[in-house]
């Protein structure tokens, strides 16, 4: 797998420093990005349908809801996450 070193402090937004603070320093960017997708992912899968869709009081979000609205902001290219 391509080896892709984590970002230097400047390449990236200050609001992200907390999760890239967290992420090993090792160049596997890629192997960590998609062993969490996956660890997320079996997460999601494993929840039955009336956890996802439950809301633990008025107005607050689904976890379905949260995944569709996480989505559709990562497909986002141009906009700033700021």
């Amino acid at each position: 797998m391509k080896l892709i070193a984590k970002p230097n402090e400047g390449e990236y937004p200050s609001y992200a420093a907390a999760y890239i603070k967290l992420m090993p320093d090792d160049g596997q960017l890629l192997k960590h990005l998609r062993d969490n997708f996956k660890a997320v992912k079996d997460f999601v899968l494993s929840l039955p349908q009336q956890k996802l869709t439950y809301r633990h009081a008025e107005g607050n979000v689904r976890i379905s809801s949260s995944i569709v609205r996480e989505a559709s902001y990562l497909r986002q290219p141009n906009v700033s996450h700021s």
